[in-house]
């Protein structure tokens, strides 16, 4: 199971708005993206740190979608390949310009 690719969909489905693992050109009002940002295995499992970024229009409510996001995670677990996910932080994290957006650091951990 690919942490990534099965984190993108299941958000996207959860949260309604458009999810990917790259910014969309055109940007939506709401939106979010996911990034593997590190992670390891163990042969059986693996481990990955993803960064979800909650996109919105204001502060406040990118602020409200990376709630929602952190709280369609225990969802996630039930997957067929899933093992486990936590949120390990949740900040603020404004774009290059400036953009409203908000950060959750995610362990997810999948069988290979």
């Amino acid at each position: 199971m690919d942490a990534e690719e099965s984190m993108i969909a299941h958000l996207r489905e959860a949260l309604g708005v458009p999810c990917s693992s790259d910014v969309p050109r055109k940007r939506p009002a709401s939106f979010v993206t996911v990034e593997r940002a590190g992670g390891g295995g163990d042969g059986y499992t693996d481990a990955a740190q993803l960064a979800v970024q909650c996109w919105g229009p204001t502060k406040a409510d990118a602020h409200a979608l990376a709630l929602l996001a952190r709280a369609a995670l225990p969802a996630w677990e039930e997957l067929d390949g899933a093992v486990s996910c936590s949120c390990e932080s949740l900040y603020s994290f404004p774009g290059e310009g400036g953009e409203p957006r908000y950060q959750l650091t995610v362990a997810a951990r999948t069988y290979i």
